[in-house]
């Protein structure tokens, strides 16, 4: 099975609300993911995205940032994790989750390993000063080190509406971890 192949089985079954593609859906398959999605946006909701070790490079970003810009309305849960997104990648990201015009009703958010580092924890903070919708985030095992945390932290300390949060894996060290906690 390849995302060719994926595409057209959603093509098929446009009441689909739901869809997890590991390791087959690689960033040539997301504009045409996106067109299927433009195409059908009547037919077509999703409330869940999952796209976990699929390759997805900042390269991805912009479709990424198109395919939630055509499911703002209902995506509920977009996981990313195991792409090499980095906070290049990231960046794009954050203009669908972020606008107030039309915001987001996305709650889960993962981006375990996806490589963000220091300054994707910036974009993090961005994100979590912003966004009045997400519940959860999961960002562990992307290297943000002490001062990736602190930077963080400037985002959680407005944010109102996260509940749950998987920094877990870090490097983030115990001054990291005693930034976090207060």
């Amino acid at each position: 099975v390849d995302g060719s192949h994926i595409l057209s089985q959603l093509e098929e079954n446009l009441d689909i609300q739901e869809l997890r593609c590991e390791q087959v859906m690689g960033p040539e398959y997301l504009g045409p993911l996106h067109r299927l999605l433009v195409n059908h946006h009547s037919s077509i909701h999703l409330y869940t995205l999952e796209l976990p070790n699929n390759e997805l490079s900042p390269d991805a970003a912009n479709d990424l940032s198109q395919i939630l810009r055509s499911q703002q309305q209902t995506l509920s849960k977009l996981d990313l994790s195991g792409n090499p997104l980095t906070a290049a990648g990231l960046s794009p990201l954050l203009d669908p989750l972020t606008t107030e015009s039309f915001p987001s009703r996305l709650k889960i958010l993962n981006l375990t390993s996806t490589q963000l580092g220091t300054k994707g924890a910036t974009a993090l903070a961005s994100l979590l000063r912003y966004n009045k919708s997400i519940q959860e985030l999961y960002i562990g095992h992307n290297n943000m080190g002490t001062r990736g945390i602190k930077t963080l932290v400037a985002g959680l300390v407005e944010n109102s509406t996260l509940q749950i949060l998987d920094a877990s894996h870090n490097a983030m060290k115990k001054q990291g971890a005693t930034i976090l906690s207060e």
